[in-house]
């Protein structure tokens, strides 16, 4: 997973150190630590590559072919972009594939005042985060399209995931693959044109869930607006929220909602793992898992939460 990792920086340095045909200057790279520069070197010069972009997302890495994908999210289009800045269409329609798009997905604009002439508005009706799982297939969080996708070597789509307890998701918006192949994603409701008010809504939550060995669950509902996930070689979670523009460590425990409060994606996978065994061989827990549980949480909250929901 470090190898993986340390690739989508790469395709950042990638970014700003070969620049292709038409390649402009695009500004000055502002360094917040010094080890970028194991990476990057110092004196590399920031290049834009490619624009005239709708609105960009889910930066990827293929090591093995050498190239980028990315999707736009207003064009339902995920693209294949190489080091010489060749563009072309990896996958359309990427996101929502029904008939009436114009009826999904939340207006945006271009960020410029109304009274401006260059001033546009769009909807969304792409896909927004992508991953590679271990075999190197393209995982996608389809976004308006409400599903958690794999693309085959074969062009094939396999759903993985479009409901959690029967209840069709808001808007997958980002995604991260362990090297194990368990899938974590976040969840919104960027599908629906209202947000949160649009009757359409299922979950009246934003959450972030976990797929592994088929089986979808929520992983935690305790982060206000959960977005961007990213995974550290040591398989620790990074999290931005959106609304308050915060970046936690880890999986947060239920009831708070602050950084550094949290358990590794191997804790909870192990626990959940062991729910499931649970309740499909009619055993009881443990004491000592229950003991264990307790002494990682210190709130008597979460301890009655584990003895109730064990």
């Amino acid at each position: 997973m470090k190898a993986r990792m340390l690739a989508a920086l790469i395709s950042c340095a990638w970014l700003l150190a070969a620049p292709g045909a038409g390649a402009q200057p695009g500004g000055t790279l502002v360094r917040v630590d010094p080890s970028l520069d194991e990476l990057v070197a110092p004196d590399a010069q920031l290049i834009k590559v490619r624009g005239g972009f709708g609105f960009t997302e889910g930066i990827t890495w293929v090591d093995k072919g050498g190239y980028l994908l990315l999707s736009d999210i207003p064009a339902n289009v995920i693209y294949k972009l190489t080091p010489t800045g060749a563009l072309s269409t990896h996958l359309h329609p990427a996101g929502y594939q029904g008939f009436d798009s114009w009826r999904v997905g939340r207006k945006q604009t271009n960020g410029k005042e109304p009274n401006d002439p260059a001033y546009e508005e769009f909807f969304f009706s792409g896909a927004n985060g992508l991953a590679l799982d271990p075999q190197g297939r393209l995982v996608i969080c389809t976004y308006v399209g409400q599903t958690i996708e794999r693309l085959e070597p074969n062009g094939k789509r396999t759903l993985l995931a479009d409901r959690w307890e029967g209840k069709r998701f808001g808007g997958p918006n980002d995604i991260v693959v362990k090297k194990n192949g368990t899938i974590y994603f976040t969840d919104g409701y960027g599908a629906f044109r209202q947000g949160d008010k649009d009757p359409r809504v299922e979950i009246n939550f934003q959450g972030i869930f976990m797929i592994k060995d088929g089986k979808v669950s929520l992983a935690t509902r305790d982060v206000a607006t959960p977005n961007g996930l990213a995974l550290s070689p040591d398989q620790k979670f990074f999290l931005r929220q959106w609304q308050r523009q915060q970046i936690h460590q880890a999986l947060p425990h239920p009831g708070r909602r602050h950084a550094g409060a949290g358990r590794d994606a191997d804790r909870y996978e192990r626990r959940q793992g062991a729910r499931h065994h649970r309740r499909h061989e009619g055993r009881q827990p443990p004491a000592t898992s229950i003991r264990r549980a307790r002494a990682a949480s210190g709130s008597s909250r979460r301890r009655a939460s584990i003895s109730a929901r064990s």
